[in-house]
């Protein structure tokens, strides 16, 4: 059970042991990385661009009952507890937090950092949290090789470990996923550490960060966010970090039921559809998607995924501050 190699800040060499981790650790089977076999987008009702990926593999998943999970407290068996973790996991030590590989990635190089020590998916990330994640973001930006961040806050974030731990993923293709595209134009008025409400149908925060944001920025445009966020005494969000926002996305709900008329499974038991509660995250709700098969892409695609994010979010309405 290796223990990883310690790196600090600049994290210019993260991007390397990350990609030389994946290979390996696929190569011997010690994790899953799920294949597209196709990548669509979709524009839909709403305001951005949506690009939803056909994995297969998440067709033979067995089902299970879906449940609101508890993240206030450790499980018996803490996966991220440290400081050694099984073959193929561990990336390195990034001195308060460590750098791990996801055992069943949605892509190549879907990897996190989690906190040392248990602190609660359900509390608030630290100035050192998100300096250490925006140290991870800016490494592969400088090697051209763009990431996602994103942190699932409090039960109806769609999180599923109660350790503390942020994810990232590479951009699909290398271009900006649909939210992170439309924060680029909207923001293009704004000054840095200015909040502004994205124009989709859900409530969705964004701040323009400064060039090059001190940790102290970066604590600052959090709980700024926070603050507009919590006026109303919720408890989950999403927060999604690329190097020139953050975004941050009120939940209502980590699960939606969506329709599936097409499905294998409606045939199979000769029904008109069937009512399926999918889960979600900060991914889907930067526009990338996650689907069993071409049959289950086409009948959320026929839903209306902006629907979907507006029904597990908050719809637009006068109870939330406009006027920022």
């Amino acid at each position: 059970m290796p223990i990883p190699p310690v790196l600090l800040p600049p994290l210019d060499s993260l991007p390397s042991l990350v990609s030389s981790t994946f290979a390996s650790a696929a190569a011997k089977d010690q994790i899953s990385i799920f294949q597209a076999s196709s990548s669509s987008k979709h524009s839909g009702t709403g305001a951005f661009d949506h690009t939803v990926l056909v994995c297969p593999e998440l067709d033979e998943k067995p089902g299970a009952p879906h449940k609101t999970p508890d993240l206030s407290s450790p499980k018996d068996k803490d996966p991220f507890e440290g400081p050694s973790f099984p073959e193929g996991q561990s990336i390195a030590d990034l001195g308060e937090h460590v750098a791990l590989t996801n055992t069943n990635a949605m892509r190549d190089e879907h990897f996190m950092i989690t906190s040392k020590g248990f602190r609660p998916q359900a509390g608030e990330l630290l100035e050192k949290d998100l300096a250490t994640t925006y140290e991870v973001l800016s490494a592969f930006k400088k090697q051209g090789k763009p990431l996602l961040g994103f942190f699932n806050g409090g039960p109806h974030a769609g999180a599923s470990q109660p350790h503390l731990h942020i994810q990232f993923i590479p951009f699909v293709d290398g271009f900006p996923p649909g939210a992170e595209k439309l924060a680029q134009a909207t923001s293009d008025s704004l000054s840095p550490s200015q909040p502004a409400l994205l124009p989709t149908p859900h409530v969705h925060y964004i701040i323009k960060l400064p060039t090059s944001p001190s940790p102290a920025d970066l604590n600052s445009s959090y709980h700024h966010l926070l603050s507009l966020f919590r006026s109303g005494k919720r408890d989950s969000y999403n927060l999604i970090l690329t190097t020139a926002h953050l975004h941050l996305i009120p939940r209502s709900s980590d699960a939606h039921v969506v329709p599936h008329p097409r499905t294998k499974a409606a045939r199979k038991e000769n029904a008109d559809e069937v009512q399926e509660e999918m889960t979600f995250n900060g991914m889907t709700y930067a526009g990338i998607w996650f689907v069993g098969s071409e049959e289950e892409r086409d009948d959320l695609v026929a839903y209306g995924c902006s629907e979907v994010l507006k029904q597990a979010g908050y719809p637009r309405t006068g109870r939330w501050p406009l006027k920022l």
